[in-house]
């Protein structure tokens, strides 16, 4: 009796599955691209989290540009953009995206000058309907994100950078602090290259022979504007790094009431290190 139930189960199942078989749709790929799509796409894909300084208006804006495939007729794109975090408070302005008849490639800007100080924003630039956007094509990339930050910074002093790297004094060169995150300073393009030395303290405050109180500092590697001969662009950092010792550190020092900095810097290119030594800045009376 048993044996004939099991069997009838049996046979059950394999009609339930024979009857699922064949009322099953065939398999359906997405609906392919418009025939007049557009087929927008943002090549350039290196639009990278970075700084701006809000007292900049210029440093508000980004410039993106958006390429089309179909180039017939005068276009509007609609773009779909997306903050992160949102902030309700807060909006991207000047964001439309015009195409001319017969033009093939077209820039518009995306401007934060709301966006708060010292918060990171994520910013997601979208074409997604698609009479303008391919949804399927890997050709295209109807799609670019971008991230910043507003960080102000304030002037502390003018004064002579006695510079290894310089072979002697440079005048004339100022140090910042950062008020968004207070533990970085800057001198500002000392070497006229078109990039900032950038140092941070860490650790508490210490105090020399003299009495004098100072901190320690820290220069991470970065590779920087300045070109080596043909050997590329060079990278610095402190001797610390260099070393992988952290008590190289403590060549690093800055005195806050006086305004006084000396960096032990290594200058280095792909192929190796260029060498090391001390940039001194001492502050004008």
């Amino acid at each position: 009796m048993k044996q004939i139930k099991y069997i009838f189960a049996l046979s059950a199942a394999v009609a339930l599955l024979a009857s699922c078989m064949q009322k099953a749709e065939p398999y359906v790929p997405g609906e392919p691209d418009q025939a007049n799509s557009y087929r927008i796409s943002f090549p350039e894909q290196t639009v990278t989290s970075y700084e701006v300084d809000p007292n900049d208006p210029a440093a508000s804006t980004v410039t993106i540009t958006a390429t089309r495939k179909v180039t017939s007729g005068k276009i509007t794109v609609p773009l779909v953009i997306e903050q992160v975090p949102f902030d309700k408070d807060f909006a991207f302005e000047n964001t439309e995206l015009v195409f001319e008849d017969g033009q093939e490639t077209a820039q518009f800007k995306v401007t934060f000058t709301k966006a708060e100080v010292g918060k990171e924003y994520t910013c997601h630039i979208m074409v997604a309907d698609p009479k303008y956007a391919s949804l399927y094509s890997s050709e295209d990339t109807p799609f670019i994100s971008f991230t910043f930050v507003k960080v102000a910074w304030e002037t502390l002093a003018t004064g002579t950078l006695d510079s290894w790297w310089a072979e002697g004094e440079i005048p004339g060169v100022t140090l910042q602090h950062c008020v968004t995150f207070p533990e970085r300073y800057r001198f500002v393009d000392p070497y006229k290259d078109g990039w900032d030395l950038l140092f941070t303290t860490f650790g508490d405050e210490k105090t020399d022979k003299e009495g004098k109180a100072y901190f320690n500092c820290r220069v991470a590697p970065t590779e920087t504007s300045t070109v080596y001969g043909p050997y590329g662009n060079v990278t610095i950092k402190d001797v610390g790094y260099w070393q992988g010792d952290d008590k190289y550190a403590e060549l690093n020092i800055f005195y806050p009431d006086s305004k006084a900095v000396t960096l032990y810097i290594q200058w280095s290119v792909s192929l190796g290190s260029i060498g090391a030594g001390p940039e001194v800045f001492t502050p004008n009376n």
